[in-house]
């Protein structure tokens, strides 16, 4: 055999090797096999979107994987599922608007075995709340930052002011976690005798739940039971982990409004009901579009340990130290373009950036070889000093900019350009602050990305100082707001509450029209078919055969049978219909007394923390109903539909299309 035939055979036997690794979901091994395949077809469409998907899911490189992935689109009979994973390589680089675009796509294109293994529904969901989540960033104060084997990953988790162990056990086991090879991670506490953890249960029909169980006084342990309350949903919970002072429970799930895979929730326990309340999602940067779970918090509310896929190669969690404060970031971006005019192919700049008023170094920012864009990040509005010095240049050029302070986070436009004014290079900069860019979510998309990067930054902040206003402010803490609240942030919780609170009493009151219409429906089927029966009974009467009035009395037995079903069932819809309109009565009396809320808040003097401090101490009792305790809006219909049977899903189907 010639050696170009030797050469074609290998490459076939690695191209059958990688794929064989890519159904196995393999990503880093069959990347690495694609990457020297790929080299020899790079135009090949199948192979473009196999390495793509390898690159979004092994190495995690996002950007690249979008490059392979929108290539292999453009080719005929491409595998559908090319569109998913563009999706997904959308999704995990916070491109929301792009993801939702491609999931859909192949929504409408996949085979139902595709659906069946590619949850594109549940993706779709977690974009949508993704991109509200996005709305409210917050610094995160990172201490450390390691990365090892995801087996391993609690090894880093120092529980010293916490006490109890961490173990991965057996004992607790069902026999579909045996099944399904679930092993969990448990926190077992020194001051307490329950224990909660994850377990598929006995059918699993719900996926991975929290579960709980007592240390009885003999040693041994009670029966196992699931949380009550909100904790659990159709999709998997797992990393539950109870704070000490038995206030919090910390899970993670795919469920409730995860901006993709696991998000780190909490759920304040009700020692009255036994029960968990509404979980809140514990936010950008401690959630993202990847895995985020296992969040754990000292004794003192300090610090926190979690871990993340988001960075960390195929089959390694990251695990960071932070501080659970979170520092309110009034961000500005900058979306630039230099010009160089002198020597057009030379698009690259250097642009060191300092507060005007400390000298502060803020960062340094290059502009693309390719195009000369670059992005700058302030951390808020105000004055700064630019040192701009083009590639090569032994020159550099001053700039003041005055960035303004905004309540919408959106990219500000600026043109930097590099002439020769009579016979000299200058820098001239061109702000263009009310600039209309097309794709501004692409834009933020850069900055989130790097935002979830989490590099440790403590040394950045005067944490003695942290601990101090988290004191000296704890009547915010005690509302679950941030201690670092602002009129504006006050503000814009409360609009957030409102927008929730009104856009679920508009769907229960479409769900309370539809249940008293079925109601009707039912009613009025029942009064027809009792008009029939009363002219079977006559003809009972009538006939002198006993085998015929027999045959009647029959059926008309199994009329009233059916007339009490359809009683029956009319009367639970009723039933149905006034739980959702105490439900809308309820929210209501919320809305108002946001509104209420929000009028004071409007006729604050800004920077006057005394009058706000004032304004949430008055309303404690609104904050924590709606804002600490989680403030669930869920409709009425959730838990009473979840209950009905085949006539009540016919209401959830009759609002899906109402929805639609």
């Amino acid at each position: 055999m010639d050696n170009v035939a030797l050469a074609q055979e290998t490459l076939e036997e690695k191209r059958t090797r990688a794929d064989e690794l890519f159904e196995d979901k393999k990503w880093s091994e069959a990347e690495a096999l694609y990457a020297s395949i790929i080299t020899d077809s790079p135009r090949n469409h199948d192979l473009n979107f196999r390495y793509g998907t390898c690159v979004s899911n092994g190495s995690k490189n996002e950007e690249e994987a979008i490059r392979f992935l929108r290539y292999s689109i453009t080719g005929s009979g491409i595998d559908k599922r090319a569109y998913y994973y563009l999706g997904r390589a959308y999704h995990l680089n916070y491109q929301f608007n792009d993801a939702i675009t491609y999931y859909t796509k192949f929504k409408e294109l996949a085979s139902p075995s595709d659906l069946k293994d590619l949850d594109v529904v549940t993706d779709l969901k977690a974009c949508a709340f993704g991109k509200k989540l996005m709305s409210n960033i917050t610094d995160m104060i990172v201490i450390k930052k390691d990365e090892l084997p995801a087996e391993d990953f609690y090894d880093k988790y120092d529980l010293s002011d916490i006490g109890g162990q961490l173990l991965v056990t057996d004992i607790f086991q069902s026999k579909l976690d045996k099944k399904m090879n679930h092993r969990p991670i448990i926190h077992f506490p020194s001051n307490s005798p329950y224990i909660y953890y994850s377990s598929y249960g006995e059918d699993g029909e719900t996926g991975l739940d929290i579960y709980v169980q007592k240390k009885l006084p003999g040693g041994e342990w009670s029966l196992a039971q699931k949380v009550r309350g909100n904790v659990n949903t159709d999709l998997d919970e797992n990393y539950a982990y109870m704070h000490p002072n038995g206030e919090y429970l910390y899970f993670s799930s795919k469920g409730h409004n995860s901006m993709g895979g696991y998000d780190v929730f909490r759920s304040r326990f009700n020692p009255e009901t036994q029960s968990f309340g509404a979980p809140e999602n514990m936010d950008f940067a401690i959630s993202s579009p990847d895995d985020d779970i296992f969040f754990v918090v000292d004794s003192l509310d300090q610090n926190a340990y979690f871990a993340s896929a988001r960075e960390s190669a195929y089959g390694n969690l990251s695990v960071y130290k932070v501080r659970v404060d979170r520092i309110p970031m009034q961000m500005a971006v900058i979306k630039g373009n230099f010009l160089n005019t002198i020597n057009a192919g030379d698009k690259e700049v250097e642009i060191e950036i300092t507060d005007f008023s400390t000298g502060e170094l803020i960062g340094k920012f290059n502009s693309k070889q390719t195009n000369g864009d670059y992005l700058l990040t302030f951390p808020k509005s105000g004055k700064y000093q630019f040192a701009i010095t083009p590639k090569g240049s032994l020159t550099t050029f001053g700039y003041i900019v005055n960035i303004p302070p905004s309540k919408e986070f959106k990219p500000l436009g600026q043109q930097m350009t590099l002439v020769n004014q009579n016979g000299e290079k200058q820098i001239t900069v061109k702000d263009q602050f009310d600039k209309v860019f097309d794709d501004p979510a692409g834009i933020l998309a850069e900055v989130y990305r790097e935002l979830s990067k989490l590099p440790p930054n403590s040394t950045k902040f005067n944490l003695d100082s942290l601990d101090a206003l988290k004191e000296t402010d704890k009547v915010l803490v005690d509302a679950g707001l941030d201690p670092y609240l602002t009129k504006e942030g006050l503000k814009a919780v409360l609009k957030d509450g409102i927008e929730d609170l009104t856009e679920a009493q508009a769907d229960e009151k479409k769900q309370a029209n539809i249940a008293y219409n079925v109601a009707l429906e039912k009613s009025i089927e029942a009064n027809q078919k009792m008009v029939e029966l009363n002219e079977q009974i006559k003809l009972a009467e009538a006939t002198d055969d006993p085998i015929e009035k027999n045959r009647i009395l029959e059926d008309v037995n199994k009329a009233k049978a059916q007339i009490e079903q359809l009683n029956n069932e009319s009367q639970v819809f009723i039933d149905l219909a006034e739980t959702i309109e105490k439900s809308i009565a309820d929210k209501q009396v919320r809305i108002d007394k946001a509104n209420e809320v929000y009028t004071e808040a409007i006729g604050l003097e800004e920077g006057n923390r005394d009058a706000l401090l004032a304004v949430v101490s008055k309303n404690a009792v609104y904050f924590q109903d709606n804002v600490k305790n989680g403030g669930s809006v869920e409709n009425a219909t959730t838990n009473a539909l979840q209950q009905g049977a085949a006539e009540q899903k016919r209401v959830q189907a009759l609002s899906e299309e109402i929805s639609d």
